[in-house]
């Protein structure tokens, strides 16, 4: 439920502190929300991983793991086409797909967004899911939702429509269940959101259908701008009243003008999260606090088709071409990464940033061409040809 709550802040609204220019990220940040996320395309973010601090796999202690990445490619002019999550398995040591969207466009208006997931028994991406966007103006105004029952067959799943105020901030969403034996759209569930003069939420109310609307529960936000603290109040419906379910307060504190922590407190002021912000030339590079974290990572390629821009002013890597393994000289690397030249992960390590000698057991590589992508702790990337012969 906090996910979704957050996830509908930052959509639906971007919390300005009174005399700072410094737009709050609120600490679930969804980078990597659908249909299209501000903060990636924004940035231009190339990947985001995301880690655990856990034992899994790991019989020694406590350590870093990375769970999730993120990868993002853009067109010629800078929109989102594609993003892929990958999960990343311990046990055979590679990034195994897990979802993909491919976005189009029509005078760069987005018109469809295309879900494909990766089966356990497939070997490929298989479609599952088609999200078709109607706009009035430059905002969009319905989503119909499709669903793949057969690979080859298309039905209608469900549909939203949103209205906005003055402001062209949403104020009413409403969705839709398509009912297949009547051929037609019922209702199901709708929000509505009010804001204040600073067009910060202050309140959406969730609504289920059963015959009329009645109230499913509310959530409320009180800004103290002195203090840079949000009150957040959750109520749920019962008995023709509504009644006080949860209730916290976020502290957000700055430096550089920049968030630098978010804590959340319940109402006997115990700590219930905390995450604390990292920044490289002014772009976000690290969220998280001892539990868990993502590093974001940035690059100027427009991966337009499958193709890797690659940075022809160093060659780091040798031999080239290898046989058996390659080694590099860069201190502060965290991550290595190897592409085919379709841009299909084949190969990931995560690196001691200290040494100044990499070296990566290529053996088991198909022989072919291959783009090496180094990530270093900067959130700097650099990627290079290299030849398996």
């Amino acid at each position: 439920m906090k996910q979704i709550i957050i996830l509908l802040l930052i959509i639906s609204c971007k919390v300005l502190v009174a005399q700072s220019p410094v737009t709050i990220p609120y600490p679930e940040m969804q980078f990597y929300s659908v249909p299209v996320s501000k903060e990636i395309v924004d940035n231009k973010l190339d990947s985001i991983c995301e880690y655990w601090y856990s034992s899994w796999f790991n019989t020694i202690g406590y350590s870093w793991r990375k769970v999730f990445k993120y990868e993002f490619q853009y067109n010629e002019t800078g929109l989102l086409t594609k993003s892929i999550k990958w999960n990343w398995r311990y046990d055979e040591n590679y990034w195994k797909g897990e979802s993909m969207f491919e976005y189009n466009y029509l005078n760069n208006k987005l018109t469809k967004s295309i879900e494909y997931l990766w089966w356990n028994d497939s070997t490929n991406w298989v479609k599952r899911y088609v999200n078709e966007y109607e706009y009035n103006q430059n905002t969009i105004t319905e989503i119909k939702y499709y669903n793949y029952i057969k690979t080859s067959e298309l039905q209608k799943t469900s549909k939203r429509i949103s209205y906005y105020n003055e402001n062209w901030k949403i104020k009413e969403e409403t969705n839709y269940d398509w009912i297949a034996f009547d051929g037609s759209f019922s209702p199901l569930s709708k929000l509505t959101y009010a804001y204040d003069t600073k067009n910060r939420l202050t309140e959406f109310i969730d609504y289920s259908h059963i015959g009329i609307w009645v109230y499913d529960f509310k959530h409320t936000y009180v800004f103290n701008d002195d203090s840079c603290t949000m009150e957040h109040v959750e109520l749920d419906w019962q008995n023709y009243n509504w009644v006080e379910y949860w209730r916290s307060t976020q502290k957000y504190t700055y430096k550089n003008n920049q968030p630098e922590r978010i804590v959340e407190y319940d109402p006997n002021l115990h700590i219930i999260y905390w995450y604390d912000f990292k920044y490289v030339d002014d772009k976000l590079f690290e969220r998280g606090n001892s539990n868990e974290k993502i590093n974001c990572y940035y690059s100027d390629k427009l991966a337009n088709t499958n193709q890797i821009q690659v940075d022809k002013s160093q060659n780091v890597i040798y031999p080239n071409p290898a046989t058996n393994e390659i080694h590099f000289q860069q201190v502060g690397v965290k991550r290595i990464d190897l592409y085919s030249v379709n841009a299909v992960l084949v190969y990931s390590k995560d690196c001691n940033s200290l040494a100044e000698n990499q070296i990566i057991n290529i053996s088991d590589i198909d022989k072919g061409l291959y783009i090496l992508q180094i990530v270093k702790e900067n959130g700097q990337i650099t990627n290079q040809k290299l030849v398996k012969k």
